[in-house]
């Protein structure tokens, strides 16, 4: 007699196990799917006017969390069970058109010519004459069309000397 409740509880531990186990795999299912829709959400996002609905907008900065949140959900379906390993795959698939736009990835050396080069620079240090002539010639080199410096403040000379603020004279004036 002992043998047989022994047996039948180790069958119903197993079935709870099994019925714990298929609960998780749903509530991971409805997080990627969740984490699905938040992307496609932020994709969605471009087509409403920032100007009429401001904080809705707001959703497009959070897209490449949401895009590494996807990618994870492919490393959680290869190790929990991989017959869903389709559903974050598939729904960022859908997304692939944004993905590009977020980070293109250009493989030939020319560019397009309706392309505009624009090159960011931190300028904040680098009050010695020897930096600001190397950087000078390097960003000159560069043949950008729109060259943005940064903590280089023209008016109040805060961030840069006065002869920094000449040379962004200089190179805004250059061709």
């Amino acid at each position: 007699g002992s043998t047989y409740m022994k047996t039948k509880e180790k069958g119903a531990g197993r079935s709870l196990l099994k019925i714990l186990g298929k609960q998780v795999l749903c509530l991971v299912l409805l997080g990627n799917v969740l984490s699905l829709a938040w992307l496609w959400g932020c994709c969605l996002v471009t087509w409403i006017p920032c100007d009429s609905h401001p904080y809705i907008s707001l959703l497009s900065i959070t897209f490449p969390i949401a895009l590494l949140v996807n990618v994870l959900f492919v490393a959680v379906w290869l190790i929990l069970h991989r017959r869903y390993v389709w559903v974050p795959l598939l729904g960022t698939l859908l997304c692939w058109g944004y993905i590009r736009d977020y980070c293109p990835i250009n493989r030939s050396k020319d560019l397009p010519e309706a392309c505009l080069k624009v090159v960011s620079w931190n300028t904040m240090g680098m009050g010695k004459a020897e930096d600001r002539d190397a950087s000078k010639d390097y960003v000159k080199n560069l043949d950008a069309d729109i060259i943005c410096l940064q903590e280089c403040c023209e008016k109040t000379g805060i961030g840069c000397s006065a002869a920094m603020r000449n040379e962004k004279k200089e190179l805004h004036m250059m061709d």
